[in-house]
């Protein structure tokens, strides 16, 4: 299949905003040659959009390292990926003048400075560059986004247009320095009537914000990271106790895929008491250098025992002798394939010295930039399958010829199987 003929890079030269925007649903996985659903995410942007290690690496217009290409269902949990969005603002003077003709400018093609990194919590080097436009999109359901700004710790973060369905979980942990205290508030709407603004309360683990419906929040003062649940509530009135799920009817879904309503007037409100810096005073005085004092981002959670071996999984290695380190990517599956065949998986091969787990595998693509591409031959039960045993012959039937009917035109419009785009703003595809 000639790629480069289904799908292209029209803008190639700037990019405007952290999302990164070409990030698709592929619903079947056929755009890029798979046979399970996918999710498509900008490599050209670092690897913020590699998932685990099943994921391929894409070419486009000559780039040999274009698109991340990550199953949509975990192979080894069977749980759904899921995407969400938000706008994130740090400095308002700063902010003021994105999409002007100097800042982040589509029209002007004004370029956008970097000003940090998100990273997907846990996996250092997982991550893309915060821009002045700090719109971020990604993968949730893990372990959570960490954001860490060049200027330092904001004393004032605003997190606005909350996309993502109720129910999911999109954690946010942000370094600041030890000894902080905070204020942070949920704002409704400017028309809300009932509830319109709730005090985040303060909980004794991120194990207890990741589970709480999203008032609340943790503060490790050991390690000076700050974690925050980012949730979906309606704009007329806020309810913690009992969130609405009403709320993911105003979702727009079509043929398997799910696009969340996009919240515009509510807000998360953080402020921070903290010693300012000297270079900037709207900012802590933070030294983090994005080292987690916790090697393991799973004991956080309350995993102390479990390995994190995806952007959103945890996995107990020590509770399979024998498999357990396969599932887990720590060792080839061609040693014992079946421990893929009773996960419902294929043993695939790269080369000679790796094998690995997956639901399918697109042979001549990488898992990792620079490193060897795969053959993605079979090996175990499923690369000699047991022939299906032939049916007898019928004797032919002369029968009556039948009239076919006659069929109604259709009228109403067919989709045509394309990936489809999940991110909002600059649109490079």
């Amino acid at each position: 299949v000639d790629f480069d003929m289904l799908y292209g890079i029209t803008v190639d030269d700037i990019i405007t905003v952290s999302a990164r925007d070409s990030s698709w649903f592929d619903v079947d996985g056929s755009a890029f040659g798979k046979t399970t659903p996918a999710y498509i995410g900008n490599a050209r942007g670092g690897d913020w959009w590699k998932l685990d290690n099943s994921c391929a690496l894409f070419p486009a217009n000559g780039l040999p390292d274009a698109w991340w290409v990550c199953d949509a269902i975990s192979p080894r949990t069977g749980a759904a990926r899921s995407t969400g969005s938000f706008y994130l603002i740090h400095n308002e003077k700063d902010e003021a003048l994105v999409n002007s003709e100097t800042v982040c400018s589509n029209g002007s093609r004004a370029p956008c400075p970097k000003i940090g990194y998100v990273e997907q919590f846990g996996q250092p080097g997982v991550r893309m560059d915060l821009t002045q436009n700090t719109l971020i999109t990604g993968p949730i359901n893990g372990l959570g986004w960490l954001v860490n700004l060049d200027a330092g710790s904001p004393k004032k973060i605003t997190i606005k247009m909350l996309q993502l369905l109720q129910g999911e979980r999109l954690m946010l942990i942000l370094p600041y320095p030890k000894g902080t205290t905070f204020s942070i508030i949920y704002n409704a709407a400017f028309w809300c009537g009932e509830n319109c603004r709730v005090q985040m309360r303060q909980v004794g683990s991120p194990k207890e914000v990741a589970e709480s419906n999203g008032d609340t929040y943790y503060f490790d003062n050991d390690e000076g990271l700050l974690f925050i649940r980012v949730v979906m509530q309606e704009e007329y009135k806020l309810d913690f106790v009992n969130p609405n799920p009403g709320i993911n009817n105003k979702a727009f879904s079509r043929l398997g895929v799910t696009i969340p309503y996009l919240s515009w007037h509510n807000n998360i409100v953080i402020e921070a008491d903290c010693t300012p810096s000297a270079e900037n005073p709207e900012y802590c005085a933070n030294d983090f250098d994005g080292t987690l004092a916790r090697a393991n981002a799973c004991a956080y959670y309350g995993e102390e025992d479990k390995v994190q071996v995806g952007f959103d999984d945890c996995f107990d290695v020590a509770a399979d002798d024998t498999c357990g380190a396969i599932l887990a990517d720590l060792s080839p599956c061609a040693s014992n394939p079946g421990c893929c065949e009773q996960q419902g998986l294929t043993c695939f091969m790269r080369d000679e010295n790796w094998s690995q787990c997956r639901p399918d595998c697109v042979p001549g693509r990488a898992s990792a930039k620079g490193k060897p591409v795969w053959s993605c031959e079979k090996t175990g039960a499923s690369a000699n399958p047991t022939p299906a045993p032939v049916a007898p012959v019928a004797s032919p039937v002369t029968a009556a010829p039948v009239q076919s009917p006659v069929p109604s035109p259709i009228t109403a419009p067919v989709a045509s199987p394309v990936a489809n785009n999940t991110g909002g703003g600059q649109d490079d595809v």
